[in-house]
């Protein structure tokens, strides 16, 4: 049986979401379907189109765009990574991206050096 589970992150903007899953070197669909179990899907804002039979994905919940994958069948794989490791590179991409681009929308912190701890 398919379940897509949901896994809260601090993504707000869906460009630096596709920029970070990009950067990542992942192929990237808006509006798309993430695969899951048996070929079960389920409807996303973003989707990591992966190889294999399961996808990773993001759909917009309030202000935040939740990680959504079907982890039910345990330890599912994205290359080298399981889909936990590879959203959790997304999510530390997506950070380095949005400090960098608040680095330069506010000029006062233009020159400072930003650093992003990803635990």
């Amino acid at each position: 049986m398919s379940h897509f589970t949901g896994v809260q992150t601090v993504m707000t903007n869906i460009d630096l979401v596709e920029a970070a899953m990009k950067q990542c070197g992942l192929n990237v669909v808006r509006n798309g379907v993430i695969r899951g179990y048996q070929g079960n899907g389920y409807r996303a804002d973003i989707v990591a189109v992966l190889n294999g039979d399961y996808d990773l994905g993001y759909e917009k919940q309030g202000n935040e765009f939740v990680g959504v994958a079907d982890f039910s069948m345990g330890p599912c794989r994205a290359g080298n990574a399981s889909l936990t490791q590879l959203n959790k590179q997304i999510v530390a991409t997506y950070a380095a991206l949005n400090a960098r681009r608040q680095a330069e929308l506010n000029r006062s912190l233009s020159k400072a050096n930003v650093e992003v701890r990803v635990y």
